[in-house]
């Protein structure tokens, strides 16, 4: 079985280090219950290009490596790995920013993970730039792990399964049946072992 799986907000917490380095620079209080739309500008109230720039500079300026894993993720990642080979990475990172999101991978997951995509999508703008599910038709992604409300639906219409990782910026929307909201990767690792073939 071939795995797809989203950094930002599946593999990384990347919003509470962004938000502490946002609510520094701007004087605000924002916290993770607060982003309950994936489209930061219109939580912040700042436009696309804005946030965009934002949160590019916080990749320049922050320690990667300071981002830390989800919650169960390195584990699960190493068990998959020995059970099912490695996993592809699939994020909307731009590449500028690719030398740190390797070095990141690499420090929490090791060797545990096969090949990394760069879609350039950065909150959800595609620019006509590779989308996810262009990767997940061309490799033969059977199963994607995401948190984005657009791209998991998107990505519903060349994966056999989405598993969705429950955020706030994802909890209003509607999904194709082969959509599955998660709340934990020891989640995701059961309804893996399930879709064993």
């Amino acid at each position: 079985m071939k795995i797809g799986i989203d950094i930002d907000g599946v593999l990384a917490d990347f919003i509470t280090p962004f938000l502490a380095y946002y609510n520094v620079w701007h004087g605000t209080g924002y916290s993770y219950t607060d982003i309950t739309n994936y489209e930061l500008w219109s939580v912040f109230g700042d436009n696309k290009e804005q946030i965009n720039s934002k949160i590019e500079e916080y990749f320049n300026d922050a320690d990667a490596l300071a981002i830390r894993p989800i919650n169960g993720s390195q584990e699960i990642i190493q068990e998959l790995n020995e059970r099912n080979g490695r996993s592809s990475i699939i994020t909307s990172r731009p590449l500028i920013v690719k030398e740190k999101t390797l070095e990141w991978l690499f420090h929490n997951f090791q060797n545990a993970i096969g090949k990394v995509y760069f879609t350039e999508e950065l909150n959800g703008d595609y620019n006509g730039k590779s989308r996810k599910s262009f990767i997940c038709r061309k490799e033969g992604i059977e199963v994607m792990i995401e948190d984005l409300p657009t791209t998991a639906i998107d990505c519903s219409g060349t994966c056999r399964q989405v598993l969705l990782y429950d955020h706030p910026w994802n909890r209003n929307w509607k999904f194709p049946k082969n959509v599955s909201r998660v709340k934990s990767w020891n989640e995701i690792n059961s309804l893996l072992n399930g879709n064993k073939k």
